[in-house]
Formats: C-alpha cells, sequence, structure tokens
C-alpha cells in the first residue's frame, strides 16, 4: 500500500513528462490553469474579498506580480484603488496574457512552444528528484508514528499527498516564472521587447538568443 501511493504519484509525472516529450501543446494550460491559479492565490492573500478595497495589501500584491511575472501594476497603467476585486483580477489577467503573447510575436509560436515543453521539462524533473528523496525521508519515520496512536499508513497517505501537492504548485509557480521572465536577446545580444522595470536588484531570468 506505500508502494502504491508512491506509484500513483510516478505515473501523474511521467504522464505530464510524456506529454512533454511528445510535444503536446501546453499555452492553455500554462495561461488558464497555471497563471490563473497562481494569481487567484496573489488575490486571496493580498486583496482578500473578506477585506474592503482600502484595506487591500496593493503594495505586496506588486511586489509577488514583479517577483513572479516580471510585470506590476505601475508600468501596466492599473489602478487597483479605482477597481472592484473581480476587475482587478481581470485587469491584471489581460495584462499578463499580452504580456505572455508579445514574447510568442517575437520568437514565433513553435519556437515558444518548445521553449515552454523544455522549461516544464526541466522544471518537473529537478523537483520530483527532490521529492523522491522527501518521501524517502517520510517514509523512513513514519513508523514512529504507532507510538503517537497514529496509523502509520493513513498519515502516509496524507502527509505525502500534501508532499506532492506542494511539488506540483511549485512546478507551477517556477514554470510560469522562467516563461515570463525569459529574457529574448537581440543580434546585438541585449534584451528586446521587454517592459521597463523599477528601479531595483531583480534575479537574471533565464535567456534565450
Amino acid at each position: 500500500e506505500y508502494d502504491d501511493v508512491m506509484n500513483k504519484q510516478r505515473e501523474t509525472v511521467y504522464g505530464l513528462r510524456h506529454e512533454l516529450l511528445e510535444g503536446v501543446d501546453q499555452r492553455e494550460l500554462i495561461l488558464d490553469d497555471y497563471v490563473g491559479g497562481i494569481l487567484s492565490g496573489f488575490l486571496d492573500e493580498f486583496a482578500s474579498e473578506k477585506l474592503r478595497p482600502e484595506q487591500w495589501d496593493v503594495k505586496g500584491l506588486d511586489e509577488k506580480l514583479f517577483d513572479q511575472f516580471g510585470l506590476n501594476l505601475t508600468t501596466t497603467g492599473i489602478n487597483a484603488e479605482e477597481l472592484t476585486r473581480h476587475e482587478l483580477g481581470d485587469e491584471i489577467f489581460e495584462k499578463l496574457k499580452e504580456h505572455y503573447e508579445s514574447k510568442e510575436k517575437l520568437l514565433g509560436a513553435e519556437t515558444m512552444r518548445y521553449h515552454e515543453r523544455m522549461v516544464m521539462l526541466s522544471v518537473i524533473d529537478g523537483l520530483w528528484k527532490d521529492h523522491l528523496l522527501s518521501m524517502d525521508h517520510l517514509k523512513e519515520g513514519i513508523g514512529l508514528r504507532g507510538y503517537a496512536q497514529q496509523d502509520p499508513l493513513v498519515a502516509y497517505k496524507r502527509e505525502s499527498f500534501d508532499l506532492f501537492e506542494s511539488m506540483m504548485f511549485k512546478f507551477q509557480e517556477d514554470t510560469c516564472r522562467f516563461l515570463f521572465r525569459m529574457q529574448i536577446l537581440g543580434p546585438d545580444g541585449q534584451p528586446i521587447g521587454e517592459p521597463e522595470r523599477p528601479q531595483r536588484a531583480v534575479p537574471r531570468a533565464p535567456q534565450v538568443a
């Protein structure tokens, strides 16, 4: 039963890898599912439905958007104070989509699809190796749960599920971060088609010649 838990996770990851190696188009998944899910989480964190607009942490949202996608509210012309939460989410999503599509126009659709798959493969392979180590550590210590009146198998299933969910969400975050912050270099070796960035140090993004 312990092995069955691991096998189901392996099937999910290997199924994704097979799609990527077969060249299945991932654009819709990235933009609608990944970006939409990440943005929804940001809104829940910084512009909760339980708060009034004046109580939103707009600065925190701005920083998260920049760190994740390389865009912020100021440079995209979005004024959060004038929008409802739903409108704010729609405006940000449209700007993110436009930014992504501008990269695709520079690279070409076929090249963009290739880079999407290569980035996703690289990210999932790295995270999967780390996940296997975490699962080994979990399995090694799970027998001790019996001393705490816990069913070791039930605890293992619950915690392995949490680990896997966390890994898959990080996969989505890392995939989007690399693709959105990917710099496209011109013949002179300088980035082209990039929006103006705030004057502060930021980690270098993967570069595509």
